[in-house]
């Protein structure tokens, strides 16, 4: 049993309903179900991922499109990747809404008043009528799917599977959420000193010539670095844990990933794998985590959230959306110097990737000379790396 399904009242289906809709490259759906208005709610509540229980007291990830299981694709349909996203309810029986009230003027004093408005849910015939069973009272909930935002984001369906009819997101991403990622191209533009470089074409036999070469002090040379921002949105995060999540990132700002990182990002194969190579595992120091910010067009506030229980919000089971801005600073050269071991899974002929830590080397000494990127530490008794290293492995799965 799931939250989806865990109820104990009569769910029909209503034919037709469930058919496709695809426009300007978004699909979408939707199911109709019949059932007695006074459960309609939970219904509707169970398939969205936000009905509260002892045994589920925290969101899950909203309900699925129906589909068929990754071996018995006999129906060729029910395909598409798409999941609850909204509901409405409407009656089937006009009596549901107060029609027969032998007063309706008097009848509704307080519209704020549950047990007041709950006559509007029941059919209230005159007294001298014998009180009718709740279900005739009947609802249509109307259940629209749209897209899965979710990347590396599966319902199992594996009937033999420990996960079998729930959702399965990489092992270090908090349970009952999941993410997405997008990537935009940015860049620093890089001041270089001057007095380490020469016009390579000229001469360079005799002292003058070699003065010659060198750029003038007051020109201006750039380098152009490329510095990405990784966006990662964190979607069906709890509302209620925003604080504590909070605490949790605190810890990563301003630091770099002190080794290889990215297979929580990564959905179609293994890092070792060389058709992922490139994307998604990013080298040690490459990656830096800036900050969050709560995506408020995604948030819910209707979900239990008004309801104190003795002061105690635990039954609030709105979510958010979360996007962690990442920013990646990556130099590679393909000639790695002797010191250098690559920590990059992928077979791309031992790339050497620069970060955080490495600046453009500005002198000459005797084993390097200027161009070379070199790390740089705080000068101190420990030689501090200039930003902290730490390891991203949980910084998806906070402990609540």
């Amino acid at each position: 049993m799931s939250m989806y399904n865990d109820y104990d009242f009569d769910v029909i289906a209503i034919d037709p309903s469930g058919f496709l809709n695809y426009q300007s490259g978004k699909a979408s759906s939707s199911l109709k179900f019949v059932m007695s208005c006074e459960h309609a709610e939970e219904f509707a509540l169970r398939q969205m991922g936000k009905f509260w229980t002892e045994a589920a007291p925290s969101p899950v990830l909203p309900v699925p499109f129906p589909f068929d299981d990754f071996v018995n694709q006999t129906r060729g349909f029910g395909r598409m990747n798409l999941v609850a996203t909204g509901f409405s309810i409407e009656p089937l029986s006009a009596a549901c809404f107060g029609n027969n009230l032998v007063d309706r003027t008097a009848s509704i004093t307080d519209p704020a008043d549950i047990l007041t408005m709950s006559l509007y849910f029941r059919e209230s015939p005159a007294p001298e009528e014998e009180q009718p069973d709740n279900s005739c009272c009947e609802c249509v909930v109307t259940l629209t799917y749209e897209e899965n935002p979710c990347d590396c984001c599966g319902y199992d369906q594996n009937s033999i599977s420990p996960t079998y009819r729930e959702w399965v997101v990489d092992d270090y991403i908090l349970p009952g959420t999941c993410v997405s990622v997008e990537r935009n191209p940015a860049y620093e533009m890089l001041t270089l000193p001057n007095g380490n470089l020469v016009w390579r074409d000229l001469p360079s036999v005799t002292d003058d010539e070699q003065r010659a070469r060198q750029l003038k002090s007051d020109s201006y040379a750039y380098k152009i670095i490329p510095k990405a921002d990784i966006i990662v949105s964190w979607h069906n995060v709890p509302v209620r844990n925003i604080c504590a999540i909070e605490n949790h990132l605190r810890n990563f700002r301003g630091t770099v990933n002190d080794q290889s990182w990215g297979d929580v990002l990564q959905c179609d194969a293994a890092p070792e794998d060389s058709a992922a190579c490139g994307c998604g595992q990013y080298e040690p120091e490459t990656i830096m985590f800036i900050d969050y910010q709560e995506d408020r067009s995604k948030r819910t506030d209707a979900f239990g959230g008004n309801i104190l229980v003795a002061g105690d919000p635990a039954h609030n089971m709105n979510t958010t959306t979360l996007k962690l801005i990442f920013k990646q600073k990556r130099i590679e050269r393909p000639t790695p110097t002797a010191s250098y071991s690559d920590t990059d899974p992928c077979p791309d002929n031992d790339d050497e990737a620069y970060g955080w830590n490495h600046l453009f080397f500005d002198r000459n000494t005797e084993d390097d000379s200027p161009g070379e990127w070199m790390r740089v530490a705080v000068d101190n008794a420990t030689e501090d790396p200039l930003f902290p290293l730490k390891n991203f492995v949980d910084i998806f799965y906070p402990v609540l």
